[in-house]
């Protein structure tokens, strides 16, 4: 009965730091949002300086950045949901979220002039 009750405390345990996560990661969708918004309107500048500056288009930058965007915004929910210790989601979260305004900023900047 002892090591039935263990067994059970581990896996409330288990559930709990779980569903923990899952709200630490849904409070941090407007971070990727607002990360995302941030690179999408830098990224539209720098398009219209291109634009009308004559500058150079570059479709093997926009197809490489347009691919990554979708793993970056499913690595992160992936990684901090499978770590086995406690690690501040900062550590996690705020990287990709870096790198996924990066992502669309890269995207959209290098977007065709002419449509």
């Amino acid at each position: 009965m002892i090591k039935l009750q263990d067994y059970g405390l581990a896996a409330l345990y288990t559930v709990l730091t779980f569903c923990v996560r899952m709200v630490i990661l849904t409070m941090t969708i407007p971070l990727f949002l607002l990360a995302g918004f941030t690179g999408l309107v830098d990224g539209l500048v720098r398009r219209d300086l291109r634009k009308f500056g004559s500058g150079r288009e570059s479709s093997y930058l926009y197809h490489k950045a347009r691919g990554a965007i979708i793993p970056l915004t499913i690595v992160p929910w992936t990684v901090y949901l499978a770590m086995p210790v406690s690690v501040s989601p900062l550590l996690v979260l705020w990287p990709c979220a870096v790198m996924i305004g990066v992502a669309v900023h890269v995207t959209v900047s290098s977007f065709k002039k002419y449509l």
